[in-house]
């Protein structure tokens, strides 16, 4: 809504910029959700796993859920204060199931589109002296955002969607 309104107000086509930030948004969320699995507590200031354990249903647990073979165990732990082993246990499974992987794709497609909805605009933001218009960038290695541990939980989600053109 707040892309499609800027739009307006710039006298831009509303479609598009409404496209970007839905996509946008959802791109980051779920970068998000990766995050809270694969980063630890320190960097994200807050604790790991805490989607889980507050009962959140984010799509690296949805395609967790439905690849599993036996969903017992990770029923049980639905929403209870995990111990190292079961956090251990999950992200194993995350890997073993490309649960984790899967989702870091969705996300990466789901940010193309957001690009593709306004990459024409490159030129119209360069002619009004613009020069830093967000482009989505999903690196593989974003589950390896955890080993930094100078930069803030937004910082680190930043670094790792937005690059800028120069």
């Amino acid at each position: 809504a707040s892309s499609r309104a800027a739009a307006l107000l710039a006298g831009l086509d509303e479609e598009k910029y409404a496209l970007y930030g839905k996509n946008l948004g959802l791109a980051f969320q779920m970068i998000d959700d990766i995050l809270d699995i694969t980063a630890d507590s320190s960097t994200l200031g807050k604790p790991a796993m805490l989607d889980f354990v507050e009962g959140k249903v984010t799509i690296p647990y949805l395609l967790l859920h439905e690849r599993l073979e036996n969903k017992t165990k990770l029923e049980s732990l639905y929403k209870k204060e995990l111990t190292q082993e079961e956090s251990l246990w999950i992200k194993e499974q995350m890997s073993i199931t490309n649960a984790l992987s899967d989702s870091i794709l969705q996300a990466k497609q789901i940010g193309n589109i957001a690009i593709k909805a306004v990459e024409d605009e490159e030129k119209f933001w360069r002619d009004q002296g613009v020069y830093a218009i967000p482009t989505v960038i999903f690196n593989n290695q974003i589950a390896q955002v955890g080993a930094s541990e100078t930069k803030t939980y937004k910082e680190i989600i930043f670094n790792n969607i937005f690059t800028f053109f120069n």
